[in-house]
């Protein structure tokens, strides 16, 4: 009888601990980039750029290091060509993501819309 409360408690506590792993890790927090080298930056723009619909995106090398924000203002008309001519105005707003993390992957938040952008290959750290 003893061995089995043993292990009824092992296993209560195994489960337990499991339980508070998994609650730690699927907790999303805002985040930094850890080592933003070239191919980081490179995943960065590319997933901005798609999370606008194919807006190409040049983002600031720091970007997402010192803090988890970021906005991103749509570029201002400078041709004919375009619907507005060179006297046209964007009246969108910025957009807004927040890079995340649950402590396994990293992702942006698009702030408008609540999507989740996966940052493969990307690591960053919760901000402090």
């Amino acid at each position: 009888m003893r061995i089995s409360s043993i292990k009824s408690a092992a296993i209560a506590v195994a489960l337990l601990t499991a339980c508070s792993v998994q609650t730690a890790r699927s907790e999303a927090v805002p985040a930094l980039l850890v080592s933003p080298d070239p191919s980081v930056h490179a995943v960065l723009e590319r997933t901005v750029s798609q999370a606008l619909n194919g807006a190409s995106a040049n983002l600031a090398d720091d970007a997402l290091t010192r803090q988890s924000n970021l906005i991103v203002e749509r570029r201002p008309l400078r041709s004919l060509q375009e619907p507005g001519g060179l006297h046209g105005r964007k009246l969108e707003k910025p957009e807004k993501f927040r890079l995340m993390t649950d402590g396994a992957e990293c992702w942006l938040l698009k702030s408008s819309d609540g999507s989740r952008w996966p940052l493969p290959g990307v690591r960053c750290v919760p901000e402090a």
